[in-house]
């Protein structure tokens, strides 16, 4: 199954490697489609992070009538490599929302509301809230969001209360086979009061697909302005190893 990967890198989103889309299943009318994600890796020799954890999930509430209502959580857990057991945490980065999906499995069209926060584990230097309503479209292999920012916070720095709005789009590219490689790539524009960034992400690997799961190995590349992190970082691009477990057919 084609998919896109999200790429929404600027104050990282804990989701930003999968799409949900529960109009990939049949379900209905209530508590119908569902699934999980779960991904670990580890960076390439840097000073800034070692590893990451991503966790997340979603739950169908119900589907009348060709609309389908979902909720959905995520969250990542990022640490450093200053310590001797490689366990300095530096953030944990949390996302739950909303959407209603409508259309076709060819073409998706998704409204919703989505709060983000971030929070510094073991220390109090940088509380960051980052919340949206969105608006997307799923046409695979391609993903395109909008994102209008309605909430925010960033203790004590305020550099992302500029924050208005996040475009973000990009593809994958997946055999339609049971294992085999994959190539995934997306850019996310954000846009301030002061000015536009850009952000990029791609990530290749290979994809292993079972009765309702699939399993990838990854090499993941971004590029971000702005981590969120309380430390200034001393590259912003950085490289990952990794593994990730996902549903299969509604997340991917």
């Amino acid at each position: 199954m084609a998919g896109l990967i999200l790429a929404l890198l600027a104050i990282p989103f804990p989701a930003r490697s999968v799409v949900m889309n529960p109009l990939g299943d049949t379900g209905g009318p209530y508590l119908g489609a569902m699934g999980a994600w779960a991904s670990a890796g580890a960076y390439l020799p840097d000073t800034t992070y070692a590893w990451s954890i991503r966790i997340g999930g979603l739950l169908e509430l119900f589907r009348i009538n060709g609309i389908s209502l979902s909720i959905y959580g995520a969250n990542e857990l990022v640490a450093g490599p200053q310590s001797d057991i490689r366990f300095q945490p530096l953030a944990l980065y949390w996302e739950e929302g909303a959407f209603c999906s409508w259309g076709t499995r060819g073409l998706v069209a998704q409204l919703g509301f989505t709060h983000r926060c971030k929070h510094d584990l073991d220390r109090d230097e940088r509380t960051l809230i980052f919340s949206s309503v969105h608006a997307g479209i799923i046409r695979e292999p391609f993903y395109t969001r909008l994102h209008r920012y309605v909430l925010w916070l960033d203790d004590p720095t305020d550099r992302i209360t500029g924050l208005a709005w996040s475009w973000e789009t990009g593809m994958n590219l997946r055999p339609d086979w049971n294992w085999g490689p994959y190539l995934d790539a997306g850019i996310k524009l954000d846009g301030y009061g002061h000015g536009v960034y850009s952000d990029q992400r791609a990530e290749a690997g290979v994809f292993l697909k079972g009765t309702g799961s699939a399993l990838c190995f990854f090499v993941e590349y971004e590029h971000t302005h702005d981590p969120g992190i309380y430390r200034p970082v001393d590259d912003p691009i950085i490289f990952q190893l990794g593994i990730r477990a996902t549903n299969g057919r509604i997340i991917y």
